[in-house]
């Protein structure tokens, strides 16, 4: 059984948005354990699915102390720079997560695919050879969040 688990992950803010707004998203834990040290969280910009090496790390963020309660904070990080992004695949869908760990041991992942398309329909359906990053629009898919919990170990007394 976990001693932690994220009963909600909401995003914050307009979506669709400009591909350059932040990220932000609202998360909810509840802990049934006090841990000795911090929850570590980590949002990532997933640029290739076939290449992890071409993923972007947003922010980072510690959160603790952590103590027998329902917790909820907002996770806020930048948008992922799509000009580091290969340019056939920055109108690809694509994927955005969150991780959840502890010790560096991770034991959730919340991942959303996500689409930059274009603020209008002409430049979707005929794209310019150019990719315009002022006119592209972030969506991101909170209907169908991917959740994987892993098993691990919480504190050294449980190992």
């Amino acid at each position: 059984m976990s001693i932690v688990s994220v009963t909600e992950v909401s995003l914050v803010g307009d979506n669709p948005c400009k591909a350059s707004d932040k990220l932000s998203f609202e998360i909810q834990f509840e802990a049934l354990k006090e841990l000795k040290e911090d929850l570590e969280w980590a949002m990532v910009y997933v640029a290739d699915a076939n290449d992890s090496s071409k993923d972007q790390e947003l922010d980072t963020v510690e959160l603790g102390p952590v103590e027998v309660a329902t917790m909820k904070f907002t996770f806020e990080a930048p948008a992922p720079d799509l000009t580091k992004v290969a340019k056939e695949d920055v109108l690809d869908v694509t994927g955005l997560f969150i991780s959840a760990s502890y010790q560096t041991r991770e034991f959730c992942r919340i991942g959303f695919y996500l689409k930059h398309e274009y603020d209008n329909e002409e430049m979707n359906n005929e794209p310019p050879e150019e990719i315009d990053f002022t006119r592209l629009l972030r969506k991101v898919d909170v209907e169908n969040p991917r959740i994987t919990k892993y098993v691990i170990n919480w504190d050294e007394e449980n190992e």
